[in-house]
């Protein structure tokens, strides 16, 4: 509790010099914006694709079956078809294309609004352009399955949006906001004081969270930093760039200090899950374009060191973008996409003044 204290006070000294100048890869703007242009052009030929009444993106269009218990002829998924519809807004001022695709897509999700609730899409789509039988027309929300929910479906940065749009819901998206950032330290205290990794799942939610049993709904990581809470770094990330919060400079000063110094710097030493306490289970890979792209993501809010940070931030990205996309799925592809956004410059509207 002591050691999440002094990283909240000492952020809270510098929050407005992370907000101005969060650390970015030292290579030229330029250079990274050429890459992300490079990678942009082979996510969208791989994925994006026109059809069944709009566009979507094709998780299985690198030929690799969609894994996530969906169904055995997935077309899409909600969650690649949200993400792909975030990239082109970011990539719009870059591709002349995105404007229309982007038109494409949200024309697929009003043919596909998910039957349990007005707004969200249907989780599963299948290759007949119909929502995909047993569960496919919900949304993919967990929180029907015992108070529970994943740790990376809470979006501060999302949140703070649509407390600034929604005049008279604005106070109720702020404290979502403020609960999801209660939710995190939390856990970090509570069980992951040294690294500041969330897991999978949590229980116990609102007033009680903890992580979730092994098979709560996936797999035996569902109480372990695995495929799904690897983006809760990105999470941070976005909302430190996008509002300066001091909580999330906090977090992220803790998981960057933490994953520099278990991976002695290197990024191929980055493991596919993590128990809260950062030991690594038994049977894990090293290199994954997802796991690496999430915590380069996070990589931007540095930590005490800024020549150790600068070197770890450009090590991730050369090891990043030197992973072929043909080595990845549809997940790691759309997520190192996403990372190079945001480290690229790309992410923000002042882009060109980030060097």
């Amino acid at each position: 509790m002591i050691r999440i204290a002094l990283v909240l006070a000492w952020c809270l000294i510098l929050q407005v010099h992370l907000q101005a100048h969060p650390l970015f890869p030292s290579l030229p703007q330029a250079d990274r914006l050429t890459a992300l242009d490079t990678f942009w052009a082979d996510w969208k030929r791989t994925y994006l694709r026109e059809g069944c009444g709009g566009a979507y993106v094709d998780t299985s269009g690198d030929g690799k079956l969609t894994w996530g218990g969906s169904s055995t002829s997935t077309l899409t998924i909600s969650e690649a078809h949200g993400y792909g519809m975030l990239a082109l807004v970011k990539m719009a001022s870059r591709d002349p294309a995105a404007r229309e695709q982007f038109a494409g897509m949200a024309a697929f999700y009003r043919a596909h609004e998910a039957a349990s609730g007005p707004g969200l899409m249907a989780w599963n789509q299948t290759r007949d352009c119909e929502d995909a039988p047993d569960g496919g027309e919900m949304s993919a929300t967990d929180e029907e399955y015992a108070q529970s929910s994943r740790s990376s479906d809470f979006m501060p940065a999302s949140f703070a949006v649509f407390s600034s749009a929604t005049g008279d819901l604005s106070a109720r998206w702020t404290a979502i906001r403020d609960r999801g950032y209660a939710v995190w330290g939390r856990i970090s205290r509570d069980y992951a004081e040294e690294t500041g990794l969330v897991p999978d799942f949590l229980v116990g939610l609102p007033e009680n969270p903890r992580p979730a049993n092994p098979f709560l709904l996936e797999g035996a990581g569902d109480g372990q930093f695995s495929w799904n809470a690897l983006r809760f770094p990105w999470r941070l990330s976005l909302d430190l760039l996008e509002t300066g919060d001091a909580r999330a400079a906090a977090h992220l000063v803790l998981i960057n200090r933490w994953i520099r110094n278990a991976t002695a710097g290197d990024p191929l030493r980055i493991a596919t899950t993590y128990r809260l306490d950062g030991r690594i289970p038994d049977d894990q890979s090293t290199g994954s374009a997802a796991f690496l792209a999430m915590f380069a993501a996070a990589a931007i809010a540095g930590s005490e060191d800024h020549d150790a940070d600068q070197r770890w931030i450009d090590a991730l990205w050369s090891a990043l973008t030197a992973i072929p996309l043909a080595d990845e799925d549809y997940y790691g592809n759309t997520l190192k996409l996403l990372a190079m956004i945001e480290l690229s410059g790309q992410w923000q509207e002042n882009a060109h003044s980030q060097d």
